[in-house]
């Protein structure tokens, strides 16, 4: 990974331009990480768009339902997307969930964009002031609060909680009906085992968890299986 450095600081440095109401516009499984940084990197799109992309992969997943709305440097989601599909370079939106379970095989998506670029998506919300927490029973700041993050080196208690998240995460799907929602927690950890070194992002406690609020337990592994999704 060394020698992507400059290319992940470059597109770290596009955080503080993804604005706040970009950010607001777009709120609502194995694989190598480090492949995917080459192809993204590869696409030749702009490092600000490639970031955009990663940022709804992490709040609105490879389908976001109005990508005609949302605003590239040139242009919109869509027309980027449907470019890049047509090209061979992502995996059509068209066959997710149409698939057989096949899945996209070595296909970029916008979620596999928002693990490659974890980092760099994490600081970009961040700097969303006033974005909410999606749920409720994990202590992560806001701005951690996607899958994506999972494929950083987080403390032992930053781990712990995004691991709650992963099963609220997974727990939400299964209550939307959504077929196979569970959480796989030899999924999890592998990509633990492989998770990247950050480079700039403030992980600490005081940056990365809300302890403003009580909860019936600070066992997080517990919480978690409280849930039922394993």
């Amino acid at each position: 990974m060394a020698s992507n450095d400059a290319f992940i600081k470059s597109l770290i440095s596009e955080a503080s331009k993804v604005s706040a109401d970009f950010v607001e516009d777009v709120r609502h499984k194995g694989f190598d990480l480090g492949k995917i940084v080459a192809m993204g990197q590869a696409l030749g799109v702009k490092n600000g768009d490639l970031l955009r992309m990663a940022v709804v992969g992490a709040l609105r997943g490879n389908r976001p339902d109005n990508a005609d709305s949302i605003k590239m440097s040139s242009g919109t989601l869509e027309g980027l997307l449907s470019k890049l599909e047509a090209d061979g370079k992502f995996y059509p939106r068209s066959m997710i969930g149409n698939d057989g379970g096949k899945g996209p095989g070595g296909k970029l998506t916008l979620v596999r964009l928002s693990y490659a670029f974890a980092e760099a998506v994490a600081i970009a919300l961040k700097n969303h002031k006033a974005l909410p927490r999606r749920f409720g029973l994990n202590r992560l700041r806001p701005h951690l609060q996607f899958m994506g993050a999972g494929s950083l080196a987080l403390p032992p208690k930053v781990r712990a909680e995004h691991k709650l998240f992963a099963r609220e995460f997974s727990a939400a799907l299964r209550d939307g009906n959504v077929k196979g929602a569970s959480f796989n927690g030899t999924l999890y950890s592998a990509g633990e085992t492989n998770a990247v070194k950050v480079r700039m992002l403030d992980l600490s406690d005081g940056a990365a968890l809300d302890l403003s609020f009580s909860r019936r337990t600070e066992d997080a592994e517990a919480l978690g299986k409280s849930l039922n999704v394993d």
